[in-house]
Order: C-alpha cells, then structure tokens, then sequence
C-alpha cells in the first residue's frame, strides 16, 4: 500500500497489456540502484527449539530363523515460545538507505543535453512486530518512522533540485481471526527550488480490509480506500508556463481472489475499482502541459483467470473501463489478451512441452503519441489506434534447467491485407516474424 504504483506521480497501472497513462514509459536507460538495510531487535530473544534425543528399538527379519536387533536414533524438536509475549513491547529499530540514479538520453539534435535523476533517501523506523520467528502473532503490528529524501535532477540543460525534509509516516496492522485491517498515512514535506512550485505537503492516506472467506485461505474479499494529494513530478513544473495546482485523488477498490493448487479454475481475480482525479495533467502535442479544470471519474472492471481441464490450460484478462473526460483522459473500453494452450510432461517427465495461442484485442480510441526526443506520451484526437486482433503461436520446450522457446509472431499478418496495425499512432506494430529464445539456469 505504502509504494502504491497507481498513485505515483499520478500514473495509472498497467492492464490488459495496456498503458493507462504513458507518463511512465519513457526512454530511460543507464538505471543504478543501491540498497542497505540494517535493523535491531530490543526484545531479548531465546532459543527457538530445544533438541532431545530418544532411542527406538526395532527388529528386522534376516532370516526365517534367527532375527537381529537394530538400534536407530530419533531426534525430536520442541518449540519454544518466549516466556512474557506482549503486544506492545519494545520493538525492532532499523534503517534502510536507498540510492537511485536514471538518465534518459535526448535523441533530437536541438537538445543538447540529456535528462537526469538521483534520489537519495533513509527511512528510519520502530516496530513492535519483535517476534517474526514465532508461531504466535502479534494480533497489533504498528509501524512508525520518518523518511528524509534528497532529489537531484539535470532537465535538458538546467540544473534543479529538490529537498523533502523528514517525512514522518505511520502504519497499522490489526488481526481479527480470518480478517486483517491495515491502514496508513504519510506526510511529503516536500519544499522545490522551481518557479512554479506550489508550496504545498503532499500525503496520502490509505486503509484495506482482507478477509479470508474459508478456512484454508482459498477464496479472499480485498476491500479498499487510498487517498492523496500530490504534486506534479518534476518534467511538467518545468515545462510548465503557470503555477500547477496538486493533484487530488480518491480511489475505491473490490477485489475477490482465489489462488488454489488444483481444481478446473486455480486462479481468477476480479477487481472493481473506482477513481476520482482533480487537476489532472497531460501534454499536448506541442508539448504544453495542460491542467484540468473538471474533476472526473475513471471506472474500471478487471478479470484474470487461469483455467484448466487435463493438459488443456485457458488463461484471460479483460478490462472494461470507462473514463468520464475523454479529453483529460483517453482509455479504449475494452482491452484483453487471452492464451489457450497445451501443457504437459513426455518422456517420463524428462521434457515439458507448451504449445498454443495468445490473441489481443482493444477497441479503437484517441490513444497518446509518443515523443522520442522528450522521452514523453502526448494527449491527441485526430488518429485512433485499435479495434484489431492480433494473434501470435508460441512452442515452449522445457528440459532440467533448459528452456528453448519459439514464437511466431503476428501470425494473422500473413493472410490480412493491411497487416501494418499501429501499436501507438505514427509507431506501426512489427510484422509477422519469427522469434526464439534459449535460456539455461545453471543453478536452482
């Protein structure tokens, strides 16, 4: 919930294998990362199992006649629990440093320089969650800390910054038999060096209710609620002519999930969700950024299923949305992608063999137009992309750690007589080919 992808920088997730919002895809390449994490635990810990040793007396049969006597040593294990558990107690401290670093190069000659971001935060935290190893579980886990950030960017020849100073957030997590409540807010302080920043905190604030609806956790009910208030990131103030207000978000989400081992429908996951922006943004094609005015809603109903019958497997995800601003934000009302295939062990289980189809689909709507020297999606009405099938076969050969994959591409292409479908307007989808892949683990 904390790093909740749909709500970062105001982007949109990723279904039915395709993009809500394109703020997210831009060109970047040369990505560095580095991660520490170090934390103590304040509650006196004890041995977790005692061992004991027992000896077990059996006779095997050598012969009709005579018999021999064997001894075999058993080792038995008894778990220990702490002697005074208590919910409330002292508690883990720890610290986690994070450095990031992404550049994205511009392609056109006119840009001279290319696009840079680093991030270097902390987050320091106490929580009394002290027993992980434990079969007993502490029914209240609360979590609480700060967070102090530091933001370098290099935006085409212009060096800004940002400073978020310490940034305190807290989390709570509460246990009531087949039910789980967690619920959580933050405070972005955030103070920027640009011209038209407004001076504003960012926050969000979020609660989920998880109840399991048996008692082997088969089939789950997801219900939740995120709120936030956040600022444009950094590439729109910059390129912005007029102060930006922050952007207001309401999302509202119910999930039903089952995950099973077996059975006709192992996995399916449907998802209704509902979500209310202010002050959206979006560019042009001239790369003007634009501010909504109106507030709308984005509603959305997602299913994922993995079916099976034998070796005959049907996975499918479909999306169903509708967005109350065309303008602000332009999404196709159905999206979907499905896979039929085989899959199945020959040779005694030596050899693993996948073999079938995967076909796409979305209907046909104003999609944005990518921009190559920004690195940036433009909001456009004059072409629509979609409304096309678009169907690969694909041969998977597994054996031990070895996997060889082949792929035949936009196999509808080669009896279709206009085959050059549009991923993006102006950006023509590959023709037919032929792909193939080898990959070989060394290790498990």
């Amino acid at each position: 919930m904390r790093d909740d992808s749909y709500f970062t920088s105001g982007q949109q997730s990723n279904q039915g294998g395709l993009p809500m919002l394109y703020s997210n895809a831009g060109s970047t390449h040369l990505r560095h990362n580095a991660f520490a994490k170090v934390s103590y635990n304040l509650v006196r810990q004890v041995e977790g199992y005692r061992t004991r040793d027992s000896l077990a007396v059996r006779y095997d049969t050598v012969a009709p006649d005579s018999l021999r006597m064997r001894l075999d040593t058993i080792v038995l294990t008894d778990t220990l629990m702490p002697s005074s558990i208590r919910t409330f107690n002292p508690g883990v401290v720890g610290l986690e440093v994070n450095y990031g670093r992404r550049k994205r190069a511009a392609y056109l000659p006119s840009m001279s320089d290319s696009t840079l971001w680093s991030l270097t935060e902390a987050t320091i935290f106490w929580t009394n969650d002290a027993y992980p190893d434990y079969r007993w579980r502490n029914p209240l886990k609360i979590t609480v800390g700060i967070t102090p950030r530091h933001l370098r960017s290099h935006l085409l020849g212009d060096t800004l910054s940002a400073l978020s100073l310490l940034n305190p957030f807290v989390k709570a997590e509460v246990s009531l038999g087949r039910m789980e409540l967690a619920a959580e807010a933050e405070l972005d302080n955030t103070i920027r060096t640009l011209h038209n920043t407004v001076d504003e905190s960012d926050w969000h604030a979020a609660a989920m209710l998880k109840a399991k609806l048996d008692s082997n956790g088969i089939n789950t009910l997801n219900i939740s609620a995120c709120v936030q208030h956040s600022a444009p990131e950094l590439m729109m103030l910059h390129r912005a002519a007029a102060p930006l207000t922050p952007q207001d978000a309401q999302r509202y989400e119910v999930q039903y999930l089952r995950q099973s081992e077996g059975g006709w429908l192992p996995h399916a996951d449907l998802t209704l969700r509902a979500t209310h922006l202010s002050h959206h943004y979006w560019y042009d094609t001239a790369l003007t950024v634009h501010e909504g005015s109106d507030p709308f809603w984005l509603l959305q109903a997602s299913l994922m299923t993995r079916m099976q019958a034998g070796v005959m497997h049907l996975d499918m995800q479909h999306l169903l949305q509708y967005s109350g601003d065309e303008e602000q934000l332009a999404v196709p009302l159905w999206a979907t992608k499905n896979s039929l295939y085989v899959d199945m062990h020959l040779f005694n289980r030596a050899l693993r063999m996948q073999f079938g189809v995967d076909v796409r689909f979305h209907t046909r709507f104003y999609a944005s137009i990518y921009d190559v020297g920004s690195g940036l999606f433009m909001e456009q009405d004059e072409q629509e992309v979609g409304g096309y099938l678009w169907g690969d076969v694909f041969l998977n050969l597994q054996v031990k750690r070895a996997t060889i994959s082949v792929k035949a591409g936009h196999l509808n292409a080669l009896w279709e007589r206009q085959p050059s479908y549009l991923l993006l307007p102006h950006y023509p989808g590959q023709a037919f080919g032929l792909y193939w892949g080898l990959t070989w683990r060394f290790f498990d």
